[in-house]
């Protein structure tokens, strides 16, 4: 199914970026776009005051809380949110237990903070300093995928846990939010390259046709990182 969905929107462009882009200066780029100390000691702590809060406030009897998103799969930049899954020891209307929940929330996180309603998740927005917080309400099936999917991306080599970082970071500077976060992930899973600058030319390449639908390039993209 992967390599359909990639073969339907996928055109190797004909570039010379590849031969730009150096390994060296690609490391520079992640010492600043790497989640730094003092951030992720902030997220730490948000991390655990929302899990304290689910489990022992809100009066759902949570079966399983986990930190997804891209800090779950630590393929995390320093701008990155913090996702936190739960689910229910019995399956619950996700509209109920949303709106449940941003009540909840909205009297437990009163100062300095921002609680609403997103499409899929419940947004707590801690203000000063910034810390974004969505918490995603799953069912127990859609929980156990979610969670086997976190774990298959985290055993990633290094490498390409790198590679994901910088394109993100690109793809972010190029305005195409249109690739999702975890078509990145995905994405580099197929992967045997074994430098950075090979690892993320073929990544940024991969999406090569959805570029060009969104009137960018490959070129476009890589060339943040040069």
């Amino acid at each position: 199914m992967l390599k359909y969905y990639f073969n339907k929107y996928t055109k190797v462009e004909k570039t010379s970026s590849l031969k730009k882009l150096e390994n060296r200066k690609l490391k520079e780029f992640l010492k600043k776009i790497n989640t730094d100390p003092q951030t992720q000691t902030l997220y730490d702590s948000k991390l655990n005051r929302v899990m304290n809060f689910l489990r022992k406030t809100t009066g759902f009897k949570i079966a399983a809380i986990k930190e997804g998103g891209s800090r779950g799969k630590r393929t995390d930049i320093r701008k990155s949110d913090l996702d936190i899954i739960f689910c229910t020891g019995k399956d619950q209307n996700k509209n109920t237990i949303r709106k449940d929940l941003l009540e909840r929330a909205k009297k437990g996180f009163k100062k300095n903070s921002k609680v609403h309603m997103g499409d899929k998740a419940v947004h707590i927005d801690f203000l000063n300093p910034k810390c974004y917080v969505d918490v995603v309400y799953l069912t127990n099936q859609e929980f156990k995928q979610e969670k086997k999917k976190i774990a298959q991306i985290k055993k990633l080599r290094p490498l390409h846990k790198n590679t994901i970082k910088l394109a993100k970071y690109a793809l972010d500077k190029a305005k195409q939010k249109h690739i999702a976060s975890y078509e990145v992930e995905l994405a580099c899973l197929t992967f045997n390259y074994n430098t950075l600058s090979e690892c993320v030319y073929h990544l940024i390449t991969y999406f090569s046709g959805r570029l060009k639908q969104n009137k960018s390039s490959v070129d476009k993209v890589l060339k943040i990182l040069l």
